[in-house]
Parts: structure tokens; sequence; C-alpha cells
């Protein structure tokens, strides 16, 4: 099975509050995150991570490589602007445990997933995957939100991915917002 997930933020307290989210402390916020994700990912899963895994330091090096390596499945990354300038960090020769790291976005069944949709340069017209936004919109016009806030703390699968693609039509003026909205 295939998932898509974006923005958990591990070991970032503040992100706890900025987004209001159900965690009484960063400790708990990632125990959870952990146990959520492994409850809905099996160990033979692939998850697209569109950026924002965790906060942009080196110094928790060791942290995120206990983190990634308590996850199921096979983890492939696409940085978002909190691994953007540590990109050698997520993919040297020693890198964390990513299984491959894809910049700026990657295609997966046909779906760009890129992690900041207001710079994806992607075909506006069509379906495209995100991270990001947060809680600020979980599908807006023909952009889907993986992110964990809009998800239930829990990546999503290819499955609810069509579903969402099958219920909601693209209008032509939901691909010219986007298209405008880049410029």
């Amino acid at each position: 099975m295939q998932w898509f997930t974006s923005d958990l933020h591990f070991g970032h307290a503040a992100i706890i509050k900025y987004c209001n989210r159900p965690f009484k402390n960063v400790d708990r916020m990632d125990k959870e995150l952990i146990a959520l994700w492994n409850d809905t990912v099996g160990i033979g899963d692939t998850v697209y991570i569109a950026g924002d895994f965790c906060i942009k330091t080196a110094r928790h090096r060791a942290y995120y490589e206990y983190v990634i390596n308590k996850l199921n499945g096979r983890k492939i990354l696409i940085p978002g602007n909190h691994e953007i300038d540590k990109y050698v960090f997520y993919c040297g020769d020693k890198g964390v445990g990513f299984w491959s790291i894809h910049y700026p976005y990657f295609e997966v069944d046909g779906f760009p997933v890129c992690h900041d949709p207001s710079l994806a340069a992607v075909d506006r017209t069509r379906w495209f995957l995100c991270g990001h936004v947060h809680d600020q919109y979980h599908i807006c016009g023909n952009v889907i939100n993986v992110g964990v806030d809009v998800n239930n703390y829990r990546p999503i699968s290819i499955d609810a991915i069509y579903e969402i693609t099958r219920t909601h039509k693209i209008t032509i003026e939901d691909a010219r917002k986007n298209i405008e909205r880049k410029r």
C-alpha cells in the first residue's frame, strides 16, 4: 500500500501551539504520531513524506534516526522548508534512514507530490498533493493537503486520494485560481 503524509514536525514543541495539536507536550506528540503511523502503515508499505518530518537542526540527529527507524514502511522524503537547508543531513553517506529523497517534487501514480503548493513547479490544471499548509485546508481546488493536521495525525492512503479525486471535480475556475496563485 502507498501512503502520504507531511508536517509531522517531530521534536518541534512549538508546533503543538501553532496548529492547536491535541498533545500535552512534544514527547507525547512524538510517541502518539509514531503509534498512529504504525497503526496505519504496514511494514511492507511505502510512505511519501511531503516535507517537514522534523525541525531543521542536525543536533538531534540521533533522535531522528531513532524516530525514523521506529516507523513502519519504506520512507521516501520530498524535503520541506524544515529540511532543505540540511539536505546533506538527510541524504549524505550516513543519512537518517530514508529510502530515497526527491526534490522539489516526486510523482506517484500520476500525482505530483511537493511540500509547498505555492512554490510547486507542477501542472496546476491537474490534481497534486502537498504539505506545508498544516490545518489551513484539506482540499483547495485541485490541491490535496496530505499533512497530519487534517488527516487525524495519520498518513492518508492512495485509495483515499483516489476517492477524493472521484468525488471532487476540478473545474476550469479551480485550475485558473491555482495558476493565478502561482504567479
